[in-house]
């Protein structure tokens, strides 16, 4: 009663902004074992490809159920619940999950907290070859930006992520133009003209 909970919910719709709803506590009937939808994949929409919250385990959330296979990385205390912690040289592979293919639209999006000065790759698809990738990185250890070997974009200003806190760090790229980056919920940086992307191989 006197602490502090942090939960992640379905709702269907949201009518307005007048719409609420409750959560309640002390049901007897109430067991340990997750909801089916938190294990199921029914809790995503078919459009996202996959989803690793990365705590007890590599598991992909959606119905695809890509699981990843864990290279280095160790156990540690997340922004809600556990993540893992990754000290440069540590990866997860997802040989399993195909990456969106061409020049086809994309969202790829990260939890991240940075404290060195390393410029890291939070998340990697495709083949690191001329075109074929596109990875979610920090430039300069500190801005969001996109690395597609040969189609980058490294943003010169923008929000810190070096500073050993919580971000939300969001890649939207709009087939044939338009490169977003969002930080923290707000459009951080824009950039045109990546027209050229052939995403192919796998993540």
């Amino acid at each position: 009663p006197a602490g502090e909970s942090i939960i992640w919910v379905q709702l269907t719709e949201m009518a307005d902004t007048n719409t609420c709803f409750l959560v309640l506590w002390g049901n007897p009937d109430a067991t340990s074992a997750p909801p089916v939808y938190a294990t199921n994949g029914a809790a995503w929409m078919e459009s996202f490809r996959g989803v690793w919250h990365l705590g007890a385990d590599e598991n992909d959330s959606t119905s695809n159920r890509f699981a990843g296979v864990n290279q280095g990385s160790t156990d540690s205390t997340g922004i809600v619940g556990r993540c893992q912690l990754f000290d440069g040289n540590d990866y997860i592979t997802l040989s399993g999950a195909p990456a969106v293919q061409g020049n086809a639209s994309r969202t790829v999006s990260a939890w991240v907290r940075k404290s060195g000065t390393e410029e890291d790759c939070a998340v990697s698809l495709g083949t690191p070859a001329n075109s074929q990738s596109f990875n979610l990185v920090f430039y300069g250890s500190r801005y969001a930006g996109v690395m597609g070997y040969g189609y980058d974009f490294y943003p010169g200003s923008g929000t810190s992520v070096e500073d050993g806190k919580w971000h939300h760090v969001v890649a939207v790229y709009v087939g044939g133009d338009r490169l977003r980056m969002y930080v923290d919920g707000r459009l951080d940086n824009t950039d045109t003209g990546k027209n050229n992307y052939q995403t192919a191989g796998q993540n």
